[in-house]
């Protein structure tokens, strides 16, 4: 199969792109809102005349339903859809580099989709509707799924099928705000998430970095105490990464506290936790919420990042004792395998730095 896909791509280039073509146009309508030629044009960047002649051919092929309302999958168009990611994934020889990503950063499965997202926000999309498909296989009718904010997050969120049948299922913020955009919030994306669910969500009006002091008169609270606690009881953790810089700043470290974070090597960030080169961890923000106790708890963690960009922070961060999934697309995991074999490659006996609180 290896050979045929190679050999095609060499031969008929042109049919890899109308291949590609049609994916993108099938899995832009993988969601349940219905779109008009020119919207589907607008989210595929084809032209109005590609997209109609495209359209009136898969229709043809009963992939796609035309309707007054807008444009649909068919059941056979969803399952061709399947058929083809999985096919794409070898014709884009990905399933060799899942495995140096798993191996590299101590991911427990890597799931990759084609793409940059620093490129091509379709690509985060693709992440989304991937993460989507992970988290619905693994809910329970009572599980508490704990989200982190982000763009990543808001992605998956998104692409959640709105479908109100998880009413024993709750949505809970894993930690509390970060920054000032309210939509990639974890409340928001919580209550978001919770109402395409039909599942209860729970808020966490607390920011994400606070005082110790703070911290103890807020948990004395007992709404306060009460969702912690159901937070910390989350069976499904689903995060992003950060770079470590770019999230001190969010969460409003004075610039004192952002060199000091350089001068220690500092490149990625989650839950918290400041990560240097070699996995050790150089700071920790004091914070409401998960810890990084609690996600190693949690019966399924998945980690969404995305983006080249990415690579240094996913390669820091020390996720060998979560049994985490990360769901991330082709740029990051290129620059991962691409990066110096001693940029934090981690084994199992790899030792923890000491936590300095900010």
């Amino acid at each position: 199969m290896n050979e045929f896909l190679t050999l095609g791509r060499r031969i008929l280039p042109e049919a890899m792109s109308l291949l590609q073509r049609r994916f993108d146009i099938l899995s832009t309508l993988a969601g349940d809102e219905l779109l008009g030629r020119r919207q589907l044009a607008a989210k595929t960047g084809y032209s109005e005349r590609i997209v109609r002649q495209e359209v009136d051919f898969l229709n043809r092929e009963n992939l796609l339903d035309i309707l007054p309302r807008g444009i649909r999958l068919t059941k056979e168009g969803q399952e061709t859809l399947n058929h083809l990611r999985l096919w794409l994934h070898e014709l884009l020889e990905l399933e060799d580099l899942s495995e140096k990503v798993r191996q590299r950063c101590a991911f427990e499965d890597v799931l990759i989709v084609p793409g940059d997202a620093d490129e091509d926000e379709k690509t985060l999309s693709e992440i989304g509707r991937l993460a989507a498909r992970e988290l619905f296989s693994c809910l329970r009718t009572d599980s508490v799924v704990a989200l982190t904010g982000g763009n990543s997050i808001k992605a998956m969120v998104e692409a959640a099928p709105r479908r109100k049948e998880w009413p024993g299922v709750t949505i809970v913020p894993a930690r509390g705000g970060v920054g000032p955009r309210y939509n990639i919030q974890s409340n928001t994306l919580a209550g978001r998430l919770a109402d395409a669910l039909g599942a209860v969500g729970r808020i966490l009006n607390l920011p994400d970095s606070i005082s110790e002091k703070a911290l103890n008169a807020m948990l004395r609270e007992a709404e306060v105490a009460q969702t912690v606690r159901l937070i910390r009881r989350a069976d499904i953790v689903v995060a992003g990464v950060g770079d470590a810089i770019t999230m001190a700043r969010r969460r409003g470290l004075t610039e004192e506290g952002i060199e000091e974070l350089k001068k220690a090597g500092a490149l990625g960030e989650f839950f918290g936790c400041y990560y240097d080169a070699k996995g050790c961890i150089v700071s920790q923000s004091a914070s409401v919420g998960l810890s990084l106790e609690d996600v190693a708890r949690a019966r399924k963690v998945l980690v969404l990042a995305g983006g080249a960009k990415k690579a240094r922070a996913l390669c820091a961060v020390d996720f060998h004792r979560l049994g985490a999934t990360l769901i991330t697309d082709e740029g990051a995991a290129r620059a991962i395998a691409n990066l110096p074999s001693g940029n934090a490659t981690y084994t199992q006996t790899k030792p923890q730095g000491e936590i300095q609180e900010e």
